[in-house]
């Protein structure tokens, strides 16, 4: 549970009083990353899921331009788009 609390302060903002984005929910990247998309308002966040630890440039079918992405433990990682 304490890890789960630590994830959810880090990445809450994709979480709390979010949707599931309506445009794009979902996409299987290469490599067998999962992106899921939530939505607040405006805001739009991915959650990318299957990256290991590292620093890595992503390819989110939603962005223009590859986002950097810091991965530091097995966790999904969200990313505020």
């Amino acid at each position: 549970m304490k890890k789960l609390g630590a994830w959810l302060k880090k990445h809450g903002e994709a979480i709390y009083g979010t949707r599931i984005c309506r445009e794009r929910q979902h996409d299987a990247l290469e490599n067998g990353v999962d992106v899921f998309y939530t939505a607040k308002g405006t805001d739009r966040f991915a959650i990318v899921d299957g990256l290991p630890t590292g620093t890595h440039r992503v390819a989110i079918p939603v962005c223009p331009e590859p986002v950097t992405i810091k991965v530091s433990d097995e966790y999904p990682v969200a990313v505020k788009l």
